[in-house]
Parts: structure tokens; sequence; C-alpha cells
């Protein structure tokens, strides 16, 4: 669910899960992994259709990348998950305990996978943000906190620019790359890309590059002529 996670963001909670399972009682059989399950996986289904037909959204904005077949994927997944652990009650309580969590995480998982990209990705921005870094990037009315240096490799700081800034730092910055949470005019046509992260509506300009115009001939004056004459 979140593109920029690592092993070792992880790892320091895996000894203390360790230790609570192996101090836990040896499960018993009963619902209670199947109440479990569906405890888990009804809120996502409740979630994702809510915001399939506008009546949730996600950080105050909308969601428009839920699909029909994404809903099919959602309902199935989360079906299988509580099929798998009620069939796993009936002789093989310790299985059942087991699939609940991998179960539910991947009902969960194929449900707002989307709708969680969809407005926390920042790799979208990436492609644009690692081409050419060093004409300058900067990031205005949002506090950066460092979103898109992992997904985009970037090996140059990303400035924070105040609104009322934005036009003297692409003075100073021909050809760099700005991400603002309103539009702008750069004299650079339509944005490079336009997507919503974590409750902001983000646009990335590019800056244009500053074109030296030919300087014109100076016109000959009268004494430039009467010399080429003779």
């Amino acid at each position: 669910m979140i593109s920029g996670k690592q092993a070792h963001d992880l790892l320091p909670m895996l000894p203390a899960v360790a230790l609570v399972l192996a101090a836990a009682p040896p499960p018993q059989r009963g619902p209670g992994p199947v109440v479990l399950a569906l405890a888990g996986v009804l809120p996502v289904l409740v979630w994702v259709f809510g915001m399939a037909g506008g009546a949730a959204r996600l950080d105050g904005l909308p969601v428009l990348s839920l699909t029909p077949g994404h809903l099919a994927a959602s309902v199935a997944a989360a079906a299988a998950a509580v099929g798998l652990v009620a069939l796993a009650c009936r002789s093989a309580p310790v299985l059942a305990w087991a699939l609940l969590a991998p179960g539910v995480l991947v009902a969960a998982h194929v449900g707002l996978q989307a709708p969680l990209h969809e407005h926390f990705d920042t790799a979208r921005f990436a492609p644009f943000l690692a081409q050419n870094p060093q004409a300058g990037l900067a990031i205005s009315g949002r506090r950066y906190q460092g979103e898109f240096g992992f997904t985009a490799r970037l090996d140059v700081p990303v400035q924070a620019v105040a609104p009322d800034g934005v036009a003297e730092w692409a003075a100073q910055h021909p050809g760099g790359l700005i991400v603002t949470t309103r539009p702008q005019d750069l004299s650079a046509g339509a944005p490079l890309a336009s997507v919503p992260l974590v409750g902001d509506l983000l646009w990335l300009y590019r800056v244009p590059k500053v074109t030296v115009a030919a300087r014109r001939p100076r016109p000959a004056t009268r004494r430039t002529a009467m010399w080429l004459r003779q």
C-alpha cells in the first residue's frame, strides 16, 4: 500500500510480534477467526463502495480510479478470505488463525490499492523530477517532508518556496521543476501533471528556458556607408 515502505521499517517490530505469538494460548475451535475476518473485510468493502459511489472521500478529495471490475475483485478477495478461514475452522483451528491476518490483509490490499495509490503515491511525479534535476526543484504551498526524494532517487534538494515567491524562483531557475498547490502562470502552458497527494491537488510545472533573441544588425551609419562605397 505504501510505495516507499522498506524492509527495515518493519523489521524492528518482528521480535515483539514473535514474543506475543509465542505467549498466546493454543487456538481452540470456534467462530472467532470467522468473526474477526468479517470485522476486517466488511469495513473495507463499505469504504470502497462508498468511494466508488461518491458518498465517501479520501482526504477530502473524490476517488476517480475505482471501476466495476475493481469492485468485483474487492468482493471476490473478501469472500475468499472469509471462506478460507471458515473452512479451516472446521478441522484446523491453528490454520484458521494463521490464515486470518494474511487473508484480511490481501482483501484490504485488493480493495484499497487503487484509491490509496491515486491519493498517496509520489511515484507519479518521479519520471519528471528525475529529468535534469540540476536545473532546480521546488515545492510551493505545501510543507515538504521528503516525499519525492526516495521515489525519484533525487541527488539534489527540493527547495520550499512561499506562494508569493514562485515567480522569483522561476526567474532564477530556467528549466527547473516546481510542484504547487495552485495553478500557476509561468508561460509554460499546461502543467506536466496534476494529481492528488495527501489532501492536496498538486500541479507540476517546468519553468520555460530563457531564450535570448538574436541581435539585429545595427544600421550602417553615414560614415560607414561612405567607407563601404569607397
